[in-house]
């Protein structure tokens, strides 16, 4: 059966990351201040080359703002949209991507249809065949952390042709036994934040994201001159 999908936005197959930003641990749910929380967190990952972020719905009244000081140097999606109507109101806010929490066609089929390459998520290798055969661009393997350092290997053999992408509490050397599986890219969430979003170092954050930026593929163009 053939299926209709769009494919990935360069933001996401360029620099092969996104950067999920939790608000899970965010106790006072003020805009102003979840604004004052990001702008240097972001700051730092971008200089350092991490320019793929994802936020929660709660997050999305920011994006007008963000884009407004990161201009053409950050891209953003969005996540956690659970439902159709989740869907909706995401895309009034213009995210450059959509990563669903489940296999819901019909969040598949709102993004779709309004040009916005939307991702299902799912865990076990039938999982992910359905839900790259509801034309999701690419299905995240959700929890990626669940199944062990083996399970990226045999999926690979198990979903031949299906673009994936990983998800979930993956470290740096987790995340390059996915990339070394062929995953089209991975999304960074809590260890590569750490305490960053209440006030931790900077400094530390720095250091994180190029342990993470080591484990991601260099483009052939960039190898075969190396």
């Amino acid at each position: 059966m053939t299926v209709d999908r769009l494919p990935l936005p360069e933001c996401i197959t360029g620099p092969r990351m996104i950067v999920l930003l939790d608000r899970r641990n965010d106790d006072d749910g003020d805009d102003d201040a979840r604004f004052a929380q990001l702008v240097p967190v972001l700051e730092v990952m971008v200089q350092e080359g991490l320019t793929t972020f994802a936020l929660e719905p709660a997050d999305l009244v920011l994006l007008g703002q963000l884009r407004e000081i990161f201009t053409e140097r950050a891209n953003f999606g969005a996540y956690d949209v659970l439902s159709a109507d989740g869907a909706h109101s995401a895309l009034a806010h213009g995210p450059e991507f959509i990563l669903a929490n489940g296999d819901d066609a019909e969040i598949v089929r709102v993004g779709t249809e309004a040009g916005v390459a939307t991702l299902s998520a799912a865990l076990t290798p039938n999982e992910v065949r359905q839900g790259w055969d509801l034309g999701s661009s690419a299905v995240q393997v959700l929890p990626a952390d669940l199944l062990g350092s083996s399970y990226p290997e045999a999926l690979k053999k198990l979903v031949p042709g299906i673009s994936f992408i990983p998800r979930g509490n993956l470290g740096g050397w987790s995340m390059g036994r996915w990339f070394e599986a062929g995953a089209i890219a991975c999304v960074a969430d809590s260890p590569l934040l750490g305490d960053a979003l209440k006030h931790g170092n900077l400094s530390h954050l720095r250091d994180r994201c190029r342990t993470y930026l080591d484990v991601v593929p260099k483009p052939k163009a960039d190898s075969d001159k190396s």
